[in-house]
């Protein structure tokens, strides 16, 4: 048996890795022996090794033309769940993108058939005009098994007795299962963390929602109660802005930084909208606070951001949903809070490039 960090366990583990990377592409081919001894750094006895290893753990059969890769096992689909969210052939909202593109990935391994249902209509003075089509929304929605939904305007289009899972605070449970992140536990996770850190001048970057909006509003009040409770004093800034107005944004934002950006020890930013302009101020001024955001798995936009984050459990709440489905388990409507975690974007992550 190879020892856990011989060549050979480093190879094969490499092996396994651009296995799954294949699969992903609907790739079953693999490059020849002497391709992979340069691709992996190793000799061409070491690639027979995991070559033939790989085989006995039926992740390749042998082909015409030497090893093939063998191509998942799809279990037989037996509910679908449609993702239903504002959009056209994407979903215009990132965090809505990204619990579907999550929610889709995780169900490909499932015997659930993920579908993405776009709700384009007009959007008007930052506010989505209301659905005037229901009728045929609810005929083409009337088919399908589960729904996973991100407003509360979406409930009237689905059909009654099927399962409907809220993945939005700001929905409620009135005929839903909402599942969710702890938005306070969330707020105060952010603020206990920059207290241990040692952080006693932080500064809070909400976005101003356009009405109340029920996960800022608890993760404000989560932090607060931590901060209101911290052993030593500690001075908080709280800045708000409107994102769909970036003109008046960015002027106020070179306000804010000329005037209190030195003091900060800490930053909270509690929704990762305006991340990119914010996290390049501090860097260009050759500022060092501690950061953590509400970051949906430590990814903006394929962009790397070396800084602390909780997780927005886009992953955890898909496989909750999923399971729920595929074992009948929960029948009530009380909420699911997920917990926060904080986790952080390590340099040699592979997940995260570089801008």
């Amino acid at each position: 048996m190879a020892r856990p960090n011989s060549i050979s366990e480093q190879a094969f583990s490499k092996l396994i890795n651009y296995i799954k990377s294949c699969r992903i592409q609907g790739k079953y081919t693999l490059p020849s022996e002497v391709e992979m001894c340069k691709m992996f750094q190793i000799s061409r006895m070491t690639v027979r090794k995991i070559l033939t290893r790989a085989k006995a753990h039926a992740l390749l059969q042998k082909g015409p033309h030497g090893y093939a890769i063998t191509a998942r096992h799809i279990p037989a689909v037996q509910k679908s769940l449609v993702f239903i969210s504002y959009g056209k052939d994407i979903f215009y909202n990132a965090v809505w993108q990204r619990s579907w593109n999550v929610l889709a990935e995780e169900c490909r391994n499932s015997r659930i058939q993920a579908i993405p249902f776009y709700i384009n209509n007009v959007f008007i003075n930052n506010a989505y005009l209301e659905l005037n089509n229901h009728a045929e929304l609810k005929k083409q929605l009337s088919v399908y098994d589960a729904f996973v939904i991100t407003h509360r305007v979406f409930r009237p289009l689905l059909p009654p007795g099927k399962p409907v899972f809220a993945i939005d605070e700001n929905i409620g449970c009135d005929g839903v299962r909402l599942v969710c992140l702890d938005n306070y536990r969330a707020g105060r996770c952010a603020a206990e963390f920059l207290l241990k850190k040692g952080c006693r001048n932080i500064a809070y970057f909400g976005v101003q929602a356009l009405e109340p909006y029920i996960p800022f509003i608890r993760r404000r009040q989560g932090f607060d109660d931590a901060m209101q409770s911290a052993d030593t004093p500690v001075r908080v800034y709280s800045y708000w802005y409107n994102s769909k107005d970036i003109s008046a944004f960015l002027t106020e934002l070179q306000k804010i930084f000329s005037e209190h950006a030195e003091m900060w020890d800490g930053i909270f930013l509690h929704s990762d909208e305006k991340l990119e302009i914010i996290y390049q101020k501090i860097t260009d001024r050759g500022l060092t606070p501690q950061i953590i955001v509400l970051f949906g798995n430590g990814d903006l936009n394929r962009r790397y951001y070396p800084l602390n984050y909780i997780d927005h459990g886009e992953k955890a709440l898909a496989r909750y949903i999923i399971k729920e489905l595929e074992t009948g388990g929960k029948t009530d409507n009380s909420p699911v809070y997920l917990p926060p975690e904080i986790k952080n974007n390590s340099l040699n992550s592979a997940e995260f490039i570089k801008p």
